[in-house]
């Protein structure tokens, strides 16, 4: 007996008894229940449909005869009732079998430019207990020109450039990919809204992203004053990747810093050094403790830190054994050694050398000499030259 909607559901029949030639009818109408021995049926095992990825949410995609998601159920009412399900999370199916996009498409997962989205769709009747059954679907999504370039790493480069470089020295490279493989060029956007391929001091290279000094660019004219310079470079797209026009062209902004690194190119140089014999002085002595400063030294050097930074030293020949002053490494506070004793009668002065060194990778150093007078203290009484005098003198010898 069938239940299902193509066959009889009610059955219309007479009883009839018989008895010794006697018989007697009764009508008798049969219904046939349902039950929910049919599984739904899709029309097809395989659904197929090609879409761009960026299709909107919620329109359909499986749509016409050929390929709509439809299953039948031979049972009927709640027993034939289908609901669908499926198992990827990019994609929604409502009662009617219609698959649409719930989250944004992405054709360019495996670098190509399309990609198959393959998932299974489940059709499950209402029936006690349900049955169901399952079709594939693929879903190749095709490449459209919807995302712009993206900088590496980041959207922000950091570069460095010597002070002394040449015209035409690289500095940094700029490197932008776009996730629709579209060919991506560079120029640098300048204050006013355009774009450019140079500036006062760089330029880039359209394909490459490569900034160099300008071919015209002279090491004077790195100025630290004005590090770091702040570039902002622009990548665009050109669409080529689905045949697009100017209006789908994306671009991404990048922010470039440059420094113009120090170069130790100067020596530390002592600009009064030619001031310090006639204000360098001592007083005869010895200074075991509490030594005064006789002079304080200054070097100067134009390079920035650590190359501008200077460390104070002594010179002296290696035959000289008598090391008189000792010096501040940091300050060039110049100061008696605790170890010799001063007397002016022995030294009227002492020579000194001064040596600056700069903490440069390959330090350069600066000289400077000059003298320190030994000051007179009255540290010596009066002496006869022998301690007993005889002489004679004539009697009429006038007085005085």
């Amino acid at each position: 007996l069938g239940g299902e909607s193509s066959e009889r559901k009610f059955h219309k029949i007479s009883v009839i008894a018989s008895e010794d030639g006697k018989e007697s009818e009764v009508p008798l109408d049969i219904h046939i229940k349902d039950v929910n021995d049919n599984a739904p049926v899709f029309t097809q095992p395989i659904y197929t449909a090609t879409i761009k990825e960026d299709i909107p949410f919620g329109h359909t995609i499986l749509t016409g005869k050929l390929n709509y998601m439809q299953a039948e159920d031979k049972d009927q009412n709640e027993n034939g009732r289908i609901k669908y399900s499926l198992d990827d999370n990019n994609f929604t199916i409502n009662d009617q079998g219609e698959i649409s996009a719930r989250s944004r498409l992405d054709a360019d997962q495996n670098r190509e430019r399309f990609f198959i989205y393959r998932f299974n769709v489940t059709a499950t009747d209402c029936g006690d207990p349900p049955l169901s059954s399952n079709a594939v679907v693929h879903i190749r999504t095709e490449n459209s020109n919807d995302e712009a370039p993206i900088f590496i790493p980041n959207g922000t480069y950091h570069a460095f450039v010597a002070e002394d470089a040449q015209s035409g020295t690289p500095v940094v490279q700029i490197q932008a990919i776009d996730p629709d493989r579209d060919q991506v060029f560079y120029a640098f956007l300048l204050p006013n809204g355009e774009e450019a391929s140079t500036t006062q001091l760089f330029e880039i290279d359209r394909d490459t992203g490569l900034i160099r000094l300008g071919t015209k660019v002279k090491s004077e004219d790195l100025l630290h004053e004005q590090s770091p310079y702040n570039l902002t470079v622009v990548a665009r797209d050109d669409g080529s990747c689905c045949g697009g026009d100017a209006s789908e062209i994306h671009m991404q902004t990048a922010s470039v810093i440059i420094d113009i690194a120090d170069v130790n190119n100067n020596k530390p140089e002592f600009r009064n050094c030619d001031t310090y014999s006639s204000i360098a002085k001592i007083e005869e002595g010895d200074y075991k403790t509490n030594a005064p400063v006789i002079l304080k030294v200054v070097a100067t050097d134009e390079d920035s830190p650590p190359n501008g930074e200077i460390v104070y030293s002594l010179y002296y020949s290696q035959s000289e054994s008598r090391k008189p002053f000792i010096i501040n490494s940091e300050t060039g506070e110049l100061r008696p050694s605790p170890f010799v004793r001063f007397d002016r009668e022995e030294r009227a002065q002492e020579e000194v050398t001064v040596k600056a060194t700069d903490k440069g990778e390959r330090p350069l150093i600066g000289f400077c000499q000059f003298t320190v007078q030994v000051l007179d203290v009255n540290d010596n009484a009066p002496q006869f030259d022998r301690a007993f005098y005889e002489t004679s003198i004539s009697r009429s010898v006038d007085v005085g």
